[in-house]
């Protein structure tokens, strides 16, 4: 069985939500093969349940893919607001152009800010890839507030105390995918 992140080559494959058996693949054209042999070896899919990591958030339990839900409906209302911060964030996660380069980068994806940005699934995609980079463990094990955290403070969240306040408004906006 693969794992769910394959990350040599040229393939991205994310297994979504409780649906173990749908894999989203994204081929990159210009991808370069990394050295992987620093980066922790992934989990592997269960195919009874979530083949993502599954957090927890108060009385609920809630996968990754329920936290972007809750993301893109604190940042956009669910999609109606695609630009903040004085348009220096966009798209329905109101991604800022550095993390988005940093994540395409990671991945060796040739998504371009400016027209991509605004594709609810390559946003999702890139997502993923911060959260691979910045916080692999945090994703494995599905810790959601870190994931939360590391999303609205970048890679030094933990030197940003307003991210506990970010994840206490994402949880609130998590409940629309109540468990």
């Amino acid at each position: 069985m693969k794992p769910i992140f394959e990350t040599a080559g040229a393939c991205f494959c994310i297994l979504t939500g409780f649906f173990a058996g749908v894999a989203v693949c994204m081929l990159a054209a210009n991808s370069k093969a990394r050295d992987d042999s620093s980066r922790p070896e992934r989990i592997q899919p269960d195919p009874g349940r979530s083949a993502l990591a599954v957090g927890t958030s108060g009385a609920g339990v809630y996968t990754v893919h329920d936290l972007l839900d809750g993301i893109r409906r604190h940042e956009s209302l669910d999609g109606k607001v695609l630009s903040g911060d004085g348009r220096k964030s966009l798209g329905p996660y109101h991604i800022q152009r550095a993390f988005w380069e940093d994540a395409c980068e990671y991945g060796g994806l040739p998504w371009r800010y400016d027209s991509d940005v605004y594709d609810d699934s390559l946003c999702r995609n890139v997502i993923f890839l911060y959260f691979d980079r910045h916080e692999p463990k945090a994703l494995t094990r599905g810790d959601l507030e870190t994931l939360a955290k590391l999303f609205n403070g970048g890679p030094r969240w933990r030197e940003k105390p307003a991210t506990a306040t970010y994840w206490r408004k994402v949880r609130v906006a998590m409940k629309g995918t109540e468990k």
